[in-house]
């Protein structure tokens, strides 16, 4: 539903979209691609902005993203050291700054 709604705010602002497939494990690579008819970046680019631009793939299903989650989470989990691992996950849970770029906090 969230893809779903971002295209249709693309839409609706006018906004170029392309799709990818966020890679967080290899074998999730590819499964999404962006394509047009350009021969170089900035001739896609300008499609992107232009919509002359195609999504080709298959978003997954449930049980699937359930899989790779776990297996990202676990990733995150044994790269990071549980205290600061504990305090991100802490920060985008209840909705803090962990994330955007003025944060000092993480």
């Amino acid at each position: 539903n969230e893809n779903i709604s971002a295209w249709n705010h693309a839409e609706e602002y006018g906004i170029g979209y392309t799709g990818g497939s966020d890679g967080h494990l290899l074998s999730e690579l590819g499964s999404v691609l962006t394509m047009s008819d350009a021969t170089d970046l900035d001739g896609f680019l300008d499609d992107v902005r232009k919509h002359r631009n195609a999504i080709v793939g298959r978003e997954k299903d449930v049980a699937k993203k359930l899989v790779m989650s776990l297996a990202s989470v676990s990733r995150f989990v044994t790269a990071y050291p549980i205290s600061s691992a504990g305090r991100k996950l802490d920060l985008i849970v209840h909705r803090g700054t962990c994330n955007r770029p003025e944060s000092r906090t993480c």
